[in-house]
């Protein structure tokens, strides 16, 4: 039996600890927050006298505040320990949505959003590093998966259940019942979650050294590029839908469950399989990803072909994120936060600029199909990077074998 089979079962078998589930529940919470906006934005323009583009503003400060609220809260709260950084987090979260709940003042809700986006960007990089570190290397990919597919539930539930909620308690509802949960999710963490020792607590000046590795930014560059050629195209798929295919309204939005649900088996195929072998797993998901943007943007329009095309997009896109996490947590050794940190920043950067192009390509005389021709592009820069990197590796060990 060879040795790749040998870990392949090993992988497969494995149970995750409780630790793992209870994590990404707060990941599920978290990412609920985030994605159920889309369902309650007219709602709260209405109810906050603003037009609806500039309430849209909600949705991009949190994602800028995930940005840059990952690795600044990375640093200010690299002393604490991570099970007392995760408490917090989900306490500063919960604060920011009972504020939320009760103000009528819309830069009051923008500066909350955004502060929950700080909260969220250090429980995303801490819990990562928790889960990877409650089991074995060879186990890692597999329970990032579990912690990613955390966020592709929220995103499947995340805007039914906020426009259900939304439409029966008002749009304030939601905010109120996600305060209450991550607190109570606070108090579970504070019980169940290890605590860590100060001889495990490497300092600032090895999380920065750590940073130093030109493997660790191409994984980082992958991420962005991944990223955001999805959501290039993800995020104007309904007009694709409608407009070149000729769908009715009506199923759009069950073709976006359907992208979900692709997400989720996307996560746990990643995590099944990337621990056994991180290389070919990403460079066939970015593939299949390059090949199914093209054909969105580029094949016919026939609803037969776009609507499969959809949810295998949904598929192959997040195969890619829990083993480029892994791959991050494992190029930064025995200083993983910041790098953790600064693989979510990462695919928020790419949440930023794949939507932004594909706005810009669908102005263009593409029209619909511009924003799957830019996601095509961007895709095919990530596997450039993957192939290139899989490519020196091979060559640094011929080399190392020639010796």
């Amino acid at each position: 039996m060879t040795r790749t089979r040998k870990a392949e079962e090993t992988v497969g078998s494995v149970r995750l600890p409780a630790v793992v589930w209870l994590v990404s529940l707060g990941i599920f919470l978290l990412g609920t927050s985030e994605f159920m906006l889309a369902g309650l934005l007219p709602q709260m323009a209405a109810d906050l006298d603003v037009g609806l583009p500039q309430a849209g503003l909600l949705v991009s400060a949190f994602a800028l505040g995930m940005v840059v609220g990952a690795p600044t809260m990375t640093v200010v709260t690299m002393r604490l320990p991570r099970r007392t950084t995760l408490v917090v987090a989900l306490v500063v979260f919960a604060i920011s949505h009972v504020i939320a709940a009760v103000t009528s003042d819309f830069p009051l809700l923008l500066v909350v959003r955004v502060t929950a986006a700080f909260a969220t960007g250090a429980y995303w990089a801490v819990g990562a590093v928790v889960v990877t570190q409650a089991v074995p290397r060879t186990h890692q990919a597999k329970a990032l998966g579990v912690l990613v597919g955390g966020l592709t539930v929220a995103n499947v539930a995340g805007v039914p259940l906020g426009s259900y909620a939304g439409s029966q308690l008002g749009w304030r509802g939601p905010f109120w019942a996600l305060a209450g949960l991550s607190l109570a999710l606070a108090v579970a963490v504070s019980l169940q979650v290890p605590q860590q020792s100060e001889k495990t607590s490497p300092s600032l000046g090895d999380e920065v050294r750590a940073l130093r590795r030109p493997r660790l930014w191409a994984v980082y560059a992958t991420a962005a590029f991944a990223q955001g050629a999805v959501f290039a195209a993800f995020n104007y798929v309904s007009p694709l839908l409608t407009e070149r295919s000729g769908l009715p309204e009506a199923v759009v939005p069950a073709v976006l469950i359907g992208f979900g649900i692709g997400a989720f088996v996307g996560t746990v195929l990643g995590g099944q399989f990337g621990d056994a072998r991180p290389t070919a797993t990403p460079l066939t998901a970015i593939t299949v990803t390059v090949a199914v943007l093209a054909l969105l943007g580029f094949g016919p329009g026939t609803p037969w072909l776009v609507v499969p095309l959809v949810v295998v997009l949904g598929t192959s896109a997040f195969v890619v994120a829990p083993v480029l996490t892994s791959q991050a947590l494992h190029l930064a050794g025995q200083a993983p936060t910041l790098a953790s940190s600064l693989s979510v920043s990462a695919f928020n950067v790419g949440n930023m600029i794949g939507p932004l192009l594909g706005g810009l390509a669908l102005s263009t005389g593409l029209g619909v199909r511009g924003p799957a021709v830019a996601g095509t592009a961007l895709a095919a820069a990530a596997l450039a990077i993957v192939a290139a990197t899989a490519l020196s590796r091979r060559g640094a060990a011929e080399d190392t074998g020639a010796r």
